[in-house]
């Protein structure tokens, strides 16, 4: 196996934070927060549930916010080092290397695998597009701090 290059880890740090605040924004009540928590809701709760099946399962996606946080900052530190070995690897040094990098990232890898859960799970196509569009976001971004910043 080849020897990865080598990347700049305050760099893959900036990219996770920054990736984790395109969340924060993109999952809020004010931009698609509420419209996810719907969708998610529905694909989950069987038809016809009681408003305290409702209640409680909101109670529990709540207490499990802190630990999904954390696991979700794991991931995407994860992200942001392959974004920049590949980024690297192609020698893509700036901003729009690294958004270019990002978008191909999402393209072959995001886009197309998430279609799975509208394909084969039943979520609703609104899920798929809210969920791809975050991540072709976050990508973009994470690509253009990592190749920029190396």
């Amino acid at each position: 196996m080849a020897t990865l290059p080598s990347v700049n880890l305050i760099a893959v740090l900036g990219a996770a934070i920054a990736s984790m605040v395109i969340g924060a924004i993109w999952y809020s009540p004010n931009m698609f927060g509420k419209k996810w928590t719907k969708l998610t809701m529905k694909a989950q709760m069987p038809k016809g549930a009681s408003k305290k099946a409702i209640a409680d399962m909101k109670e529990q996606m709540q207490k499990s916010m802190m630990k999904g946080y954390a696991l979700t900052f794991v991931t995407t530190l994860i992200t942001a080092y392959v974004l920049a070995v590949l980024a690297r690897l192609i020698g893509a040094t700036t901003v729009m290397g690294g958004a270019e990098v990002g978008f191909l990232v999402w393209l072959g890898f995001v886009a197309t695998n998430s279609l799975g859960g509208y394909i084969w799970e039943n979520d609703p196509i609104d899920m798929y597009f809210l969920k791809a569009g975050f991540s072709l976001v976050a990508l973009v971004v994470m690509g253009a701090i990592v190749a920029f910043w190396v």
